[in-house]
């Protein structure tokens, strides 16, 4: 599936903690002799992702308190699905995040907050809800035996049977009675 998002990120570095430049300007994130600290969260399951956007701010200079905001749009690949109760079917749009370097004793994502989905209503397919799942990978996967956070933002759609109806029943009914007019001339 095609989506847009965004995502917001937000850690405390140490090194920041109480930070105060010379000039009054914000710390230079692209200054690699500072060695700040990025989680450097990927989208797992993109295929084809493109950042539109980032940006990094130092929010709380008493906490050290790091906001990143990162927009992404491109295709995402579903990997579960079925259709066996079509056409009153449901299917999960999962948006799954990990860290790409990091493992779950250095980066723990959690969700907090709230999402805002823009959709279009009307169509085949109806926003049910979303949820946030996290989770920790196996370590037994890892060439390091090392166990990394995972989140998975789910969007829950569900097809909208009346526009199946509508839409693919009532056109095949009416091209099945032309058709009977036809034999019938």
């Amino acid at each position: 599936f095609m989506a847009k998002f965004t995502v917001s990120i937000e850690w405390n570095d140490p090194r920041l903690v109480n930070y105060r430049s010379a000039d009054g300007t914000p710390p230079d994130w692209s200054d690699a002799s500072q060695n700040y600290f990025d989680p450097e969260i990927d989208c797992v399951n993109g295929v084809d992702l493109v950042e539109c956007f980032r940006d990094q701010t130092l929010v709380n200079a008493s906490t050290g308190l790091v906001k990143q905001t990162r927009c992404l749009r491109g295709n995402l690949v579903i990997k579960e699905t079925s259709f066996s109760s079509f056409p009153w079917d449901y299917i999960d749009l999962r948006i799954c995040l990990a860290s790409k370097r990091y493992p779950v004793t250095s980066v723990i994502l959690v969700s907090y907050g709230h999402s805002v989905i823009q959709h279009h209503p009307r169509e085949e397919w109806a926003l049910a809800g979303t949820r946030t799942e996290v989770y920790s990978s196996n370590p037994a996967l890892s060439n390091q035996s090392l166990s990394y956070s995972e989140m998975h933002i789910v969007i829950m759609m569900e097809r909208d049977a009346s526009w199946n109806r509508r839409n693919v029943l009532a056109t095949m009914s009416l091209f099945w009675a032309a058709s009977m007019v036809v034999i019938f001339m």
